[in-house]
């Protein structure tokens, strides 16, 4: 279980993370095979006790909040990003 958690950790990689797209992807294949073995080592009472928690949760979520923050938020990212060009065009 600590294999694929160490592998993202250790500088070594099998496929070097300075190519695109290919050095993150064997990351992401280690971290998806540490994720599918979690899933085989707990025991599924446990899984099934917590998805039962997670779904009482979800319920209880007021969307509206949810929905209002995400927009604020991306309103936020908007901003920033216009000012970003702006400020980069201008100064540069």
């Amino acid at each position: 279980m600590l294999v694929p958690l160490a592998y993202l950790f250790v500088p070594a990689d099998i496929i070097s993370d300075f190519l695109p797209i290919l050095g993150q992807l064997d990351d992401l294949l280690v971290l998806g095979y540490g994720y599918l073995l979690l899933f085989k080592i707990i025991p599924k009472v446990i899984l099934e006790e917590c998805s039962e928690k997670a779904e009482t949760r979800m319920s209880q979520i007021n969307w509206k909040r949810v929905k209002r923050t995400a927009v604020i938020v991306c309103i936020c990212l908007v901003f920033t990003v216009v000012g970003s060009i702006y400020l980069l065009t201008r100064l540069g």
